[in-house]
Order: structure tokens, then sequence, then C-alpha cells
């Protein structure tokens, strides 16, 4: 029998290694191409008073010129953002800068990334875990768990097991690491690229602008079919912190052999293409060079109509405007006429005194003025809210608030009036802005003269005792025999003292 050596176990295993290695770095690096439709950064990220274009955003979110705040440092709050667009290509690449900050150590929630089948999912990952469909790169600051975070989890869920929970080594978790990105100096990067059923998730510190990316994990194989949505969320809790994404750079990937394959269709098309524009010159007999680059142009057409509809929506706006202030100049006027006539009214009193007839005219012409001045006050309110524009021109707000303002002043002048003349009528005698009431410095004379008299009275009435008092006595004293003196005394010891005796 022949016996045939093998290789060792070792070396068959170091072999299968270097296939692997060989083979990997046998693939050229994928083509990148970018994807504005998934995409946004600063500046200008947001369209005032449209949102970010090819994107939607939910909760409290706030798109800004520079960033989109997903949550800000409020408790309790939840907001992301959601690409209108689905993803078309297989492969894929996500740039991401955020920052989150915060006072204290301890964070909120934190920030998701998500690629999920259906869009529009708002708050962590915690509260929406078993309802989406896909993977979700989470950025988790809670405080929680002191000692294993911040980390970022990278995590996938079907959106049909609700028992499951991630962070206590279940398979809803396919990796993580811990890394503060909490109060950085610099934006947090983020890389995730998913090419040939890899998943890899990319990181830089945040200390210096060109930080080093680190692996942070890498996950294969994994699945994950395209017609998917791309979004960012975030939500706080008793604690809050800013969440603010600054760029969100989409790459569909492919490999560069890919395009070669393509190009024969492409000339195909363009030849398909090309027939059609012949016979579309034919039939109208128009060669000129506008109706070759009309098909090309479509958008930008429809980027100029839209501009367009803009500038016209403006110029209503200002029309409107300038027909406020000059009904706030016309109300005004009419202010000022209306009170030079309150102050004739008061000060001039009709002859004959105050008719019935006069004073119901009156009435019913100030009731008319209100109503007129009422349906004015509601056709300025309806052109103010028919009016759909991003933004009011300049001064706008500022006039609403003094037209209101006159208009109510106005009602309120018309209001003391209409409860003046509507009060009982007065005699013939009474002139209008004559006060029956008795004047204050009357009073005080009267007063003081009685204050005078009552304290003579006192001084007179006491004068009178003193004086009836003398007399007394010295009757008394006059009328009474002589006795002598022990006697007398002795008598005085005896005799109660008489009225007279003790004043």
């Amino acid at each position: 029998m022949l016996k045939t050596g093998g290789l060792s176990p070792s070396l068959c295993l170091l072999s299968l290694l270097l296939a692997l290695h060989s083979a990997e770095r046998s693939y050229p690096p994928p083509q990148r191409r970018f994807e504005y439709k998934l995409s946004f950064k600063g500046p200008r990220l947001a369209v005032p008073g449209a949102g970010i274009p090819f994107w939607s955003h939910h909760g409290d979110a706030i798109p800004g010129l520079e960033e989109v705040r997903l949550v800000p440092s409020m408790k309790n709050r939840s907001g992301a953002v959601w690409s209108e667009i689905s993803v078309s290509f297989p492969s894929w690449e996500v740039e991401m800068q955020m920052r989150v900050t915060g006072p204290g150590r301890r964070g909120a929630l934190g920030v998701a990334m998500w690629y999920t089948k259906d869009r529009d999912q708002v708050g962590s990952v915690v509260e929406g875990l078993a309802s989406w469909d896909g993977i979700g790169i989470y950025f988790d600051s809670s405080s929680n768990d002191v000692q294993n975070g911040p980390a970022i989890r990278v995590l996938a869920s079907d959106g049909h097991d609700l028992q499951e929970q991630f962070g206590d080594g279940t398979v809803r978790e396919l990796g993580s690491c811990l890394r503060d990105f909490r109060n950085r100096p610099h934006p947090f990067r983020a890389r995730i690229t998913y090419w040939r059923q890899r998943l890899r998730v990319s990181l830089s510190g945040g200390l210096t602008p060109n930080d080093p990316e680190e692996v942070c994990v890498d996950v294969e194989p994994l699945l994950l079919a395209p017609g998917g949505f791309f979004g960012v969320s975030a939500a706080t809790s008793t604690l809050a912190d800013d969440h603010d994404v600054l760029s969100f750079l989409t790459f569909s990937l492919r490999d560069p052999g890919s395009e070669e394959a393509l190009q024969p269709f492409t000339e195909k098309e363009q030849f398909h293409l090309a027939r059609k524009l012949e016979e579309l010159k034919a039939r109208l007999a128009l060669g000129t060079r506008e109706d070759t680059i009309l098909p090309l142009n479509s958008k930008a057409q429809e980027e100029g109509e839209r501009f367009f509809n803009l500038e016209d929506t403006l110029s209503r706006q200002s029309q409107i405007l300038q027909a406020l202030q000059a009904l706030s100049r016309q109300m005004d006027q009419a202010e000022k006429q209306w009170k030079q006539q309150l102050g004739s009214v008061v000060q001039i009193r009709p002859e004959g005194g105050w008719n019935t007839a006069k004073v119901s005219t009156l009435l019913y012409g100030q009731r008319t003025l209100i109503q007129a001045l009422q349906e004015m006050r509601e056709a300025a309110a309806q052109m103010a809210s028919g009016a759909q524009v991003f933004y009011l021109p300049v001064g706008t707000k500022h006039h609403f608030f003094e037209l209101d303002q006159t208009l109510g002043l106005l009602q309120k002048d018309l209001r003391d009036l209409v409860k003046m003349t509507a009060k009982p009528p007065r005699p013939s005698g009474w002139l209008p802005g004559f006060s029956t009431c008795l004047r204050t410095s009357i009073f005080l004379f009267f007063l003081l003269i009685q204050t005078v008299g009552f304290f003579c009275y006192m001084n007179f009435r006491q004068e009178l005792d003193k004086r009836l008092q003398e007399y007394l006595f010295t009757e008394s004293i006059s009328l009474q025999p002589a006795l002598p003196i022990p006697r007398t005394i002795g008598v005085l010891r005896r005799q109660p003292v008489s009225p007279s005796m003790q004043a």
C-alpha cells in the first residue's frame, strides 16, 4: 500500500488566511458617485420656509442654514429627518458629521442613524426598537450605564420580534465600541460603508479637524436589500443635550468595471434619443439650437418657474404691505378727527339741551362707524391670512401690530362715548363737563371756620366757668360769721368739701 503524505493543519490554515487576504486585496476599491438627493450639508442647508430639499423633518427637529438641530437642549423631546427618496443602489457609503453638546458628564439618549424599509421614525432606538425593519447605528450617550457609555452600537431588526432587547448580548446588537463623542472641540465624524454584504463603521475622535479614522464595527455577511430610506433621529430624557447634524453625504458604490458594461447600453440609448430628436425636428421643422437644449434643461426651467412664482408672490406681498400701510395712515387720520369731534361734543352743549332724537342719531352714527371699522379690520386680517409666503417683507409685523393697536384705541374711544351718551338725560341747565360736586377748597374753608368756632366756644366756656367759681367763692366767705380759729378748724375737718371748694 502506498502512503501519501498530507499538509499539516497549521499550514492549511495559514494558506487559507493568505488566500483570503490576497483575494481581499485583489478587489479594487469601489467607485463612488455622490447622490445629492440623499445628502445635505451647509451652508444654505435648508431653504427658508421649505425645509431641506428631498428631506422631511419631524418632531422637534429645526432645520437651519448651517446645521440641523434634531433636538434642542430641552427635556423629553425627540426629532428626526428622513430622506423622501429611497435608495435604489445596492451598495452605499454615508459620511456624517454631528455635534452633541450639553452640561455635565451625563448625556441624553443620543443619536441614531437609520437605514430602514419604512421612514418617518421619530425618537430613540429604545422607544421604536421593534417597529422598524433594517439597521440602526446608535450613538448612545445615555447615563443608564456609565461604565459602558458613551458607546456606538450597530443594531438590526426585522420588525417582528417584540421581546428581544439590545445591550444584553442578544442578536439585535451586531457590534459595538466605546467612544466619547460629547462636547468635542470639533465635529464628530462617522463613516458607514456597506459594500459586498459587509458593513463597516469608522469613527474619528473630533479632537482635531483631521483626526484619523478608526474602525469601530465590521460586520459580515449582512444582507441589506435596496429600496430603504436614510434617516437620523435623536431624543432626550430628563437630561438634555443639543443634537446637531452638520452634514450627511451619501455615495453610491459600484465596481469599476460595471461602467464599461453599461457603456453599450448608454450609446444605444443615446442613439435612440437622437433618432427621436431628428424625427421631432423633421415634424416641427424647427432645427434651432434651443430645441436641442430644451429637453436637457427641464429641471432648470422648473427651478426658474419656482423662483418666478416666488418673485410673483413677494411682489403681491409688497402690494399688500403698501395697502396695509395706507390703511394704517387712514386709521390714524380717523382717530385724530374722531378725538377732535369728541372734544367739540364735550365742550359745546346743543341749544335747548340734549334731545332724544339727537342722541339716537349720534348713537346710530357711532354704531355704523364701529361696524365699518370692524369690517375693515376683518378685511385686513383676511388679506394677511390669505397671503402665503416664505418670509414676510421687512416691517410687516410692525405695521400689523401698529394697525391693531390703532383700531383697538379707536374702538375703545367709541365705546366710552357710547357709554357716556347712553346715560340718563340731565336737566336742561346742566352743562357737559360741569361737575355738581362740592369743591375741595370750599369744603376745607368751611371745615376751618367750624374748627375755629369750636375752639373759641370752648375757650369762652372755660373762662365763664372760672369767673363763676371765683364769684361763688367770694360770696360764701363774706356771708359766713367769724369763728374761733380752733373751732373753725375742727368744723372744717368735720364738714365735707363742697363742690365750689373743690373747684
